[in-house]
């Protein structure tokens, strides 16, 4: 699998790419040599690009992460898990599920082009990170929830935490399709030109991350049960700071030609 994303992404972030390219074969001496597999091609650096404030970026974007995960999971375990049922798992969960997805998002920002061998790691991390592990902890999170509110007979979907939270896990649905379906086998989901649906999965995770992140502001900085449970400096602190602290850890860190839809992708 490697191999194929390693392929997959340097044809995306070639700078002479565009959506017209003819594939490998019909013009030998204009396109690049496909990759071997992993071990063959060299490479003149396989560490992933450094800039000036990445490193800063990356501390600002941990931090946020974990101070709103680690005080989630420490309201939760000391105000009684157990007399919580099914809710216990809502918090702890969906932010684990948001951390997993913010450091698979920063395993994968500093390989460039220029890295087939770097940035197929990173693609590695990326998939095992979020796939294997963030999403299920989500899914598992958003139905301990629903769970609580059938068991309580209460109403869904009556606070924007809750619309914007079954948006999000709804639009991580279809993240996942274009993801997978872009690199795994060759992208042949998607026909014979996968590079374009792929760009789309990038720029549409660089706008799903931040609704999650505020979800979590909502849900922890405007519940009634934080408020009654935890102590609003710290509330404060961990759902309002946290997730703005990662959001721009994370945004900072991003190549600005990621945007772009018609150009290369780093």
């Amino acid at each position: 699998m490697q191999a194929n994303l390693e392929h997959v992404v340097d044809k995306v972030d070639s700078p002479s790419y565009s959506e017209s390219e003819p594939e490998l074969g019909d013009t030998p001496s204009a396109q690049e040599p496909e990759f071997e597999p992993m071990g063959i091609l060299q490479e003149k650096d396989a560490t992933p690009e450094k800039r000036p404030g990445d490193v800063a970026g990356k501390i600002m974007a941990l931090a946020g992460l974990g101070v709103f995960t680690i005080y989630s999971w420490a309201l939760v375990l000391s105000n009684d898990p157990v007399s919580m049922k099914w809710f216990a798992l809502h918090p702890t969960l969906q932010s684990l599920g948001v951390l997993l997805f913010g450091l698979g998002i920063l395993v994968l920002q500093p390989t460039t082009m220029n890295q087939p061998k770097a940035k197929a790691r990173g693609f590695a991390f990326h998939q095992s990170l979020i796939l294997f592990c963030g999403v299920p902890a989500l899914v598992i999170g958003t139905l301990a929830i629903i769970r609580q509110k059938v068991d309580h007979e209460s109403e869904h979907f009556t606070t924007w935490h809750g619309t914007l939270g079954i948006i999000a896990v709804s639009w991580l649905v279809l993240q996942i399709v274009l993801g997978g379906g872009s690199v795994w086998n060759k992208g042949r989901l998607f026909g014979s030109n996968p590079k374009r649906i792929y760009k789309y999965h990038r720029a549409s995770g660089y706008l799903l991350f931040p609704l999650f992140l505020f979800v979590i502001y909502l849900g922890g900085g405007w519940s009634k049960w934080t408020s009654n449970v935890g102590s609003k400096p710290l509330v404060i602190i961990a759902y309002v700071v946290g997730p703005l602290a990662a959001l721009v850890g994370v945004l900072s860190r991003a190549r600005c030609v990621i945007l772009s839809l018609h150009g290369p992708f780093a």
